[in-house]
């Protein structure tokens, strides 16, 4: 007798050899794909404090008296902090709306007191939704302080 196809166990065997192999690539393809829209918000953040250093070089003006006239929330700083709010950064043009999964983000730029006394290179924080927080330690009232 000749035979012209697979028999029914031949089939089943193979969808069940389709069904472990997909359980062993999707969930790690899932992770790859999660972990670079994670590396790809922190290279986000590098341009952000970019972006803020220069919106802070051009908007620092010295004064005839030597001090600095800075933009609002760069003035408004708490203790060895000051900060710029990522809103102002993008009004002047400086970067664009940033999204993570189509959920605008807010944020902050952080400047930290050096031994010198001098506020050296910020760090970015954002918020975007429940989706992305550059630091899940700081809650959301602390992204806030930019729209007061």
């Amino acid at each position: 007798m000749k035979k012209d196809g697979f028999t029914l166990t031949e089939l089943l065997a193979v969808i069940v050899l389709l069904g472990v192999l997909s359980l062993m690539v999707v969930p790690n393809a899932v992770k790859m794909f999660n972990q670079s829209k994670i590396k790809a918000m922190e290279s986000q953040e590098q341009k952000v404090v970019d972006a803020a250093n220069l919106f802070v070089q051009d908007r620092c003006t010295r004064k005839i008296d030597h001090s600095l006239e800075c933009p609002n929330s760069y003035k408004y700083g708490v203790g060895d902090q000051k900060y710029v709010c990522l809103s102002d950064v993008q009004t002047d043009k400086y970067i664009k709306d940033i999204k993570f999964n189509n959920t605008s983000c807010t944020g902050l730029i952080i400047y930290n007191k050096d031994e010198r006394g001098k506020y050296n290179v910020g760090k970015a924080y954002l918020f975007c939704g429940t989706g992305y927080s550059t630091d899940s330690t700081l809650n959301k009232a602390t992204y806030d302080q930019c729209s007061l």
